[in-house]
């Protein structure tokens, strides 16, 4: 659990130091950037989930080789295989319900968090422009802007 909350935590600032400048003072309602920072926890938790269970299995086998609890068992009598059948089925499982949260959650998180940003757009057309860039507005047209005064962002 602490690698997951780590690695979440971790994917979380880089999400939103990447869509701050963005969002904050625009004139979006709290509402809306938590909504967007809702549904962007789904692809966070779908890389994460994998990582956080590698992290977890080297901590665990990792503390046991340092304190000689391997050893221990071997020396008992515990074939190294028999130490594995708690991971691999603990690792089956959450492969599982991984597996049911790519095809139940993600997809619909995924569509809900396009359709807002959309939405966004539609709203405040002026959060996409960015002082001193061409943005391509049709596939013909071409729009350049020099800088974006107060009463055109809101």
């Amino acid at each position: 659990m602490f690698a997951l909350f780590t690695l979440m935590s971790v994917f979380m600032l880089q999400f939103l130091m990447k869509i701050a400048d963005k969002l904050v003072g625009k004139g979006l309602s709290i509402i809306v950037i938590s909504k967007l920072v809702i549904y962007s926890l789904s692809w966070m938790f779908v890389l994460a989930v994998p990582m956080a269970v590698l992290i977890a299995t080297l901590m665990a086998f990792g503390s046991m080789a340092q304190n000689n609890e391997v050893a221990i068992m071997k020396a008992s009598g515990i074939s190294l295989y028999k130490m594995m059948v708690p991971p691999v089925l603990g690792s089956i499982l959450i492969a599982f319900l991984l597996v049911q949260f790519n095809n139940n959650v993600y997809p619909n998180a995924n569509h809900a968090l396009r359709v807002l940003t959309q939405d966004i757009s539609n709203q405040k057309p002026t959060l996409s422009l960015v002082p001193g860039v061409f943005h391509k507005i049709y596939p013909v047209i071409h729009y350049w802007q020099e800088r974006l005064t107060p009463k055109q962002i809101k």
